[in-house]
């Protein structure tokens, strides 16, 4: 048994130099390993993370050919810059990086350099990478959970000099000529965008005029908002009456808000449970659009009704199935005949 061997039976992250894998030249700001999550460990206190942005996972991982739970790259604000020592093809969703194809997948050969660097639009970016970032599943997920300290990559965000494994792909090549369309990204240019929600367990609090409030003023997101909140500033929100709550299980997109009367909106790495009223929770199809509002930008709230949610959502699910129908024929595989 080599030395290289034996390293990586003591580290199973541990990469030899001729393997497939991404070096990280700069590491972004908290650029980490993402995915779509752990669903179904809340009960013991594990919210089920992944990424923020998981529409443009979805979208990217279509674009490479990547199974639905593919590990990605995901950073908000300042993405990596990353040396491939192999041929892949990527595909950066969510926030465009200048000099950066944006929204359909591209070649690398070995020996490029992709610099993620500069964003000047969106705030979360999304890379993915044919074969997946190939680190080990943990608890059903390759997803980094920055709090706890573990998946993703040891527990952590990417640092300069890490070197992370690329899984195993059969797409050598894609064809040109297309891009997922803007509909579908839902990227923005700078506009306030508009978030729906729906009232929330403890809504009723709230008098008319606090729903007023969050309904008809912009909130701008403030710079504290990480992956377990976006913070909300704008008109002060208070219940009707000083509430005392027994703590409550919370959910990706509930509107919190605290004695400050600042709303919070849960994200990604939220608690499990929380004792502020749940004024209201942003849709699931409408959570991609808040997560790129960058610090300082500004949002706004309309009400919608369960049903429109629902059928939102089915839309949303259809024209995914179309997107990756349209794509499935778009790739060149290696040749699977042997002599």
């Amino acid at each position: 048994m080599t030395s290289n061997q034996r390293q990586n039976l003591e580290d199973p992250l541990k990469i030899n130099g001729d393997e497939a894998a991404i070096e990280v030249l700069q590491s972004g700001l908290q650029t980490t390993v993402q995915d779509l999550g752990r669903p179904g460990f809340q009960t013991i206190g594990v919210t089920g993370g992944g990424a923020m942005d998981r529409r443009a996972l979805r979208l990217a991982n279509m674009m490479v050919e990547n199974t639905p739970d593919a590990g990605v790259l995901e950073w908000p604000v300042r993405g990596p810059k990353l040396y491939f020592r192999d041929r892949r093809v990527l595909a950066v969703t969510g926030a465009i990086a200048t000099g950066v194809p944006f929204g359909r997948p591209f070649v690398v050969e070995a020996g490029a350099v992709v610099d993620l660097s500069h964003v000047p639009v969106g705030c979360r970016g999304i890379l993915a990478v044919s074969g997946g970032i190939d680190v080990p599943v943990v608890m059903a997920s390759r997803s980094t959970h920055l709090g706890a300290k573990f998946g993703g990559w040891y527990g952590r965000a990417l640092r300069k000099n890490d070197v992370i494994p690329a899984g195993p792909s059969e797409v050598t090549g894609v064809q040109t000529g297309w891009m997922v369309s803007p509909a579908l990204s839902q990227l923005m240019n700078g506009e306030v965008p508009t978030v729906r929600i729906l009232r929330g367990p403890e809504g009723s609090a709230f008098a008319l005029s606090m729903w007023n409030e969050l309904l008809e003023a912009p909130f701008k997101v403030r710079s504290q908002s990480d992956r377990m909140g976006i913070w909300l500033q704008g008109p002060k929100l208070t219940p009707k009456a000083p509430m005392e709550m027994v703590s409550q299980p919370m959910t990706a997109g509930t509107i919190q808000v605290p004695p400050d009367g600042r709303p919070i909106v849960l994200m990604a790495d939220r608690q499990s449970l929380g004792g502020y009223p749940r004024m209201a929770t942003v849709i699931a199809v409408d959570l991609p659009v808040l997560t790129q509002v960058p610090p300082g930008g500004k949002v706004r709230f309309v009400e919608t009704t369960l049903a429109e949610a629902e059928a939102w959502r089915i839309g949303e699910a259809k024209n995914f199935g179309m997107f990756a129908s349209a794509v499935k024929e778009r790739f060149v595989r290696k040749d699977s005949h042997v002599d």
